[in-house]
């Protein structure tokens, strides 16, 4: 009796929602589908190893690979991974096929011929592993074409098997035959995940890699759980990531925020924040939605998140609908002050897209499911009356990076130590305010200027330093702000969301605002005692600014009082905004699948 002919297909995609591109990321020096490729070719049992992906024209640049490295390729649906499956095999003339994910570097070349060998022998379906036990292995199963072209028939309308294949087996095993492969004890290990969906993930098998000295395409899944159970602190990089499997909803929002010289980047950091949440811990995908104004869209692209980028050539309303549209939107989170219509808002939301805003007091407010202010007084000054969402306002519900969870220690500095941070962009030049107040000082002390990367002001900055009697340090692109700051007495920053991550860290900080708006919100800091607010910094001058850096330098009560009152705030509020919002579209999910829609 001939051989079956085997054909080892992976799945694999450029338009990952929670690691874009992953597919082609460089791990130990070699793209993540390398990695794959080269330990399915080990198979004896594998007569051809494919990629099956998807027409969409964001996905060219895999194929311009595939064709490259001489990597069979077919290409299908973009939404509907099993008619891809079901190409490919029909193209390759399959009798079997193990179904590989793109993203699973550490496929296992021996226990994938195993799996066959064992499939063949009993004339099964479909071969996984021992029920019940937890292996380091993820992303490969074999399945025969007559069980695939079942699925075809039968499940394709059921996300389990239009999505996830062989997943439509594993919910209705009455209707195939399935064989079980034994783990060998040496891949036996709980708590891991060898795939990439995230940032740490590439990391943590980096590291992998970097611990075991070996080759591209060449751990061992044996050494590998080795060196996990000798140093399980190693799981700790990607432990917060949550492992999706096929129980768990395809959720997917977009995140509409700017940021650039005009407006600052603090809606870009915030929303960053809550982003890196809902991937990490709940498995949404996020796309950004976003002015092609620099730096935003680069600051998201850094953190590995896609970005739509409106041209202005259309209204606002009809690039977000078109986006919300092809992305298959379940939620929109608005972090905007630009003139986006109410009407299109309440729009999308009567169509079953989740809306929720940050920090927005404008009619948008009215169109949204729940609405996240902090604790500033404009807030209860506002008409609730027609708003039917959920209101959920408090310092709790700031969010802010996660470096920022945690109180810094009192800085022992025999000369003080002063901090000027003004933000990412500081469009009023509020750090030469800062330094000149500096310079008008008789107190010895110590100046450090942490300058945001659209810092507009730097012909005047250079203008001013020569001639500086105060000792100054300057830091630039600053990647690790709470050790930046760990050693300041007193900062004095502008209001946004740099004054609400000094209050997280428990510095006494002297607030200058941009606007009166702004001035009204940073009082909301200064009555809880964690700041000293100046108003807006129109009104402020060299002297005055000095004569307070000066009185709160010389009381340490104050100072001591000040960093005490910053308990109110946590630093826990992205995760807590990406709870609630998990929370809501999963709540939301059910409602409409309930209902039939």
């Amino acid at each position: 009796m001939a051989k079956p002919r085997v054909a080892a297909i992976i799945q694999a995609r450029m338009g990952s929602t929670r690691l874009p591109g992953k597919v082609l990321m460089p791990l130990a020096g070699k793209p993540v589908l390398w990695h794959i490729v080269h330990r399915l070719r080990k198979c004896h049992m594998v007569d051809v190893v494919a990629i099956a992906t998807s027409t969409s024209s964001q996905d060219d640049t895999l194929a311009s690979w595939a064709t490259e490295a001489g990597i069979p390729l077919v290409r299908g649906p973009e939404d509907n991974v099993l008619e891809r499956y079901l190409l490919a095999a029909r193209q390759l003339n399959a009798d079997i096929v193990v179904r590989v994910t793109g993203d699973a570097p550490l496929v296992d070349p021996s226990l994938i011929d195993h799996m066959i060998e064992l499939l063949i022998a009993e004339s099964a379906d479909y071969c996984t592993g021992e029920p019940g036990v937890l292996a380091i292995h993820e992303g490969f199963a074999p399945l025969t074409r007559k069980a695939l072209e079942k699925i075809g028939k039968e499940g394709a309308s059921e996300p389990a098997g239009r999505e996830h294949v062989d997943g439509y087996i594993k919910q209705h095993p009455e209707q195939f035959s399935i064989v079980h492969v034994p783990i060998p004890e040496a891949h036996r290990i709980s708590g891991t995940r060898v795939s990439v969906d995230t940032p740490s993930d590439l990391e943590f098998l980096s590291l992998l890699y970097h611990e075991l000295g070996a080759n591209a395409g060449e751990l061992d899944v044996a050494e590998v759980v080795a060196l996990l159970k000798r140093r399980p602190e190693l799981l700790s990089i990607s432990a917060h990531v949550l492992q999706k499997d096929m129980t768990h909803a395809n959720k997917l929002v977009v995140i509409r925020c700017d940021g650039h010289p005009d407006i600052g980047l603090g809606h870009v950091v915030r929303c960053l924040a809550i982003a890196r949440c809902l991937r990490d811990k709940h498995g949404i995908g996020i796309v950004f939605a976003m002015a092609d104004r620099a730096p935003g869209p680069e600051m998201v692209r850094e953190s590995d998140f896609p970005v739509e980028l409106s041209n202005g050539e259309e209204s606002e309303s009809l690039w977000l609908e078109e986006v919300l549209t092809r992305r298959h939107a379940n939620g929109l989170l608005l972090d905007i002050r630009t003139d986006l219509a109410a009407s299109s808002i309440r729009n999308w939301r009567r169509k079953g897209i989740l809306i929720a805003i940050l920090d927005d007091g404008s009619e948008r407010r009215f169109c949204a499911d729940l609405a996240f202010f902090p604790p500033v007084p404009q807030v209860n000054e506002m008409d609730w009356t027609d708003f039917t969402g959920i209101r959920l306002i408090g310092w709790e519900w700031i969010p802010l990076r996660a470096d920022f969870d945690r109180k810094l220690p009192p800085p022992t500095n025999q000369t003080p130590q002063v901090v000027i941070t003004m933000g990412g962009s500081d469009p009023a030049g509020l750090s030469l305010l800062a330094l000149n107040a500096l310079q008008r000082l008789d107190v010895p002390l110590n100046a450090r200027l942490i300058l945001g990367r659209s810092f507009a002001q730097g012909p005047q900055l250079a203008q001013l330093l020569p001639n500086l009697r105060v000792p100054l340090t300057i830091l630039e692109n600053v990647s690790n702000m709470p050790e930046a700051l760990s050693d300041a007495d007193l900062a004095v920053a502008s209001f946004g969301v740099t004054a609400y991550e000094l209050a997280a860290l428990g510095i006494p900080t002297i607030l200058l605002s941009l606007t009166d708006d702004h001035a009204r919100s940073a009082q909301a800091l200064h009555q809880a005692g964690m700041a000293l607010s100046l108003g807006n910094h129109a009104d402020v001058t060299e002297g005055q600014l000095a004569d307070v850096i000066r009185n709160l330098l010389s009381d340490a009560r104050v100072l001591r009082t000040m960093r005490a009152a910053c308990v109110h705030i946590d630093g826990q509020g992205a995760d807590r905004i990406s709870n609630r919002l998990n929370k809501s579209l999963t709540e939301q999910l059910i409602k409409h699948q309930r209902s039939g829609q």
